[in-house]
């Protein structure tokens, strides 16, 4: 129930805040670009609450490589799935 799309191209995984309300396209593009400048505190609030999580992972994207392991890739995972949940209904992610 908020509005946060990520997709993926090869090993890297993107984070759209607010496209859908914007008309952005809903995967990679230069849309990430004006959604971050429109969106500059949901962004943070993402970041700061991957981070309370256990995630340190850059607000527009992400990498994933061989040194993640099944693991790892399920652990993190859930750390968004759990920074999803924070953020729903919280007045600094309110779009």
């Amino acid at each position: 129930n908020i509005d946060v799309h990520l997709s993926t191209e090869s090993s890297i995984f993107h984070v759209l805040i607010g496209a859908r309300r914007s008309g952005s396209p809903l995967g990679p593009s230069a849309s990430v670009i004006t959604l971050y400048a429109a969106y500059p505190d949901q962004y943070s609030a993402f970041r700061r609450t991957l981070l309370l999580e256990g995630v340190d992972c850059h607000p527009l994207h992400g990498w994933l490589s061989a040194a993640h392991d099944t693991s790892a890739v399920h652990e993190a995972a859930a750390a968004f799935g759990r920074a999803f949940r924070r953020l729903r209904g919280s007045t600094e992610f309110d779009l």
